[in-house]
């Protein structure tokens, strides 16, 4: 909310090619997924073989965050980097068990209810780090393996929920 807030008061230029109605959020823990496993859920953004040499995870022994983009190797085929390992990433969907296609009101980012994390850490084992592997707590926490990645799009409604128009 604070980056879209100063880009409403003209504080934060975007892109010219960005439409004026877009907003910056954080992603739906769905927009996530599809970033990470598209176009065939794998298990990794680059594929279903785990290799320590594209992402920050235990295994690669560099026991903290790294600069994104260092792994350009294990970018997905969409070219979005580091969604396995360095930090687990925050999404605006609330927690639930299971996954699902969220409604509007479980992407509501007031309030309290546990959220999303997603993509595993620097502190993550293999498994921790795949594409599939999901995560919460509250959103006040703060750990130095968590963070977070925006995307900006059209606000969230109900209406383009259905539709599929709010992207990353």
């Amino acid at each position: 909310r604070w980056l879209d807030d100063l880009q409403q008061q003209g504080k934060l230029r975007l892109p010219e090619s960005v439409p004026d109605e877009y907003v910056i959020r954080l992603p739906r823990e769905c927009e996530w997924e599809k970033a990470a496993r598209y176009p065939d859920g794998r298990l990794f953004p680059w594929g279903n073989e785990f290799d320590a040499r594209k992402l920050n995870s235990a295994e690669s022994g560099i026991e903290r965050t790294s600069a994104v983009g260092i792994f350009a190797d294990g970018a997905s085929p969409n070219e979005a980097h580091d969604m396995s390992g360095n930090v687990w990433e925050w999404c605006l969907t609330r927690w639930e068990e299971e996954y699902k296609e969220p409604e509007a009101e479980n992407n509501d980012p007031q309030g309290k209810a546990l959220r999303c994390l997603r993509g595993g850490s620097w502190v993550s084992l293999v498994n921790g780090c795949r594409a599939a592997t999901r995560h919460w707590n509250n959103p006040g926490s703060r750990y130095d393996y968590w963070g977070f990645r925006v995307v900006c799009s059209v606000p969230i409604t109900s209406g383009n929920l259905i539709s599929g128009e709010s992207g990353l």
